[in-house]
């Protein structure tokens, strides 16, 4: 009886050391294609984006309460100035934005994300003709040094700015033109075809999602297409 529990013993973890070094190539192989693709995807991503200067705040409510005329024309001067003040800030932030003569200045999310949920749901829609191996549960850091050779971009990690909203008040100090984040990339059996997702962001409002389906050709992998998912 014992040599059949250690029988079995041995069999799990054989299965499990197999399991364990399929999911390492697996993994590594991922990371190969993603090293070599991530400049692409932002090419093919990026766009310069239309800076939209923010809107005059609105008339307090005492504004429309007051019969005194002399009144109205103070608030309304005063916030005629400020805003002046406001779109002359915007206009030299986006000027010395768009005149910097260096690299892009892109974040990228530090983490390749699992992808699950409702984005995990979507591509099994999307794709339902083609079977992808949607098991990838755990993201993984991505290695920045892997691009700091590109004569395009000057990639960061998002954890370098400020958290929410902040980081693009420090625009015109670090040039930040965009944050990226990016899916695991899902393949599907025999390894010819892939399929990712993420999102692009220009500022607090401006930015949209994407998903970039990938093929193999010629033992090399390449951007089949890609389409927005959401736009803000």
């Amino acid at each position: 009886m014992k040599i059949f529990k250690i029988i079995a013993l041995l069999l799990i973890l054989t299965f499990s050391f197999s399991n364990c070094q399929k999911q390492k190539y697996d993994l590594d192989y991922e990371k190969k294609v993603m090293n070599e693709l991530l400049i692409e995807f932002i090419d093919s991503l990026y766009n310069e984006p239309n800076y939209i200067p923010p809107p005059p705040t609105p008339f307090p409510k005492i504004y429309f309460k007051t019969a005194d005329q002399k009144i109205k024309d103070s608030i309304y001067q005063k916030d005629s100035i400020d805003y002046i003040q406001i779109i002359k800030k915007f206009n030299d932030r986006v000027n010395q934005i768009k005149n910097y003569k260096g690299k892009k200045v892109i974040a990228i999310s530090d983490t390749i994300y699992a992808l699950k949920g409702k984005e995990a749901d979507f591509i099994k829609h999307q794709f339902s003709d083609t079977e992808f191996d949607m098991n990838n549960e755990i993201g993984y850091r991505i290695n920045l040094l892997n691009y700091s050779k590109n004569g395009k971009y000057d990639l960061k990690y998002s954890s370098e700015f400020p958290l929410g909203n902040e980081k693009w008040k420090e625009n015109h100090k670090t040039h930040l033109t965009s944050v990226i984040s990016f899916s695991r990339i899902q393949f599907d059996r025999t390894k010819k075809y892939g399929v990712l997702t993420g999102g692009i962001y220009y500022g607090k409002l401006i930015g949209n999602g994407f998903v970039i389906f990938l093929e193999k050709k010629s033992d090399k992998w390449t951007i089949a297409y890609f389409y927005d998912t959401w736009v803000s």
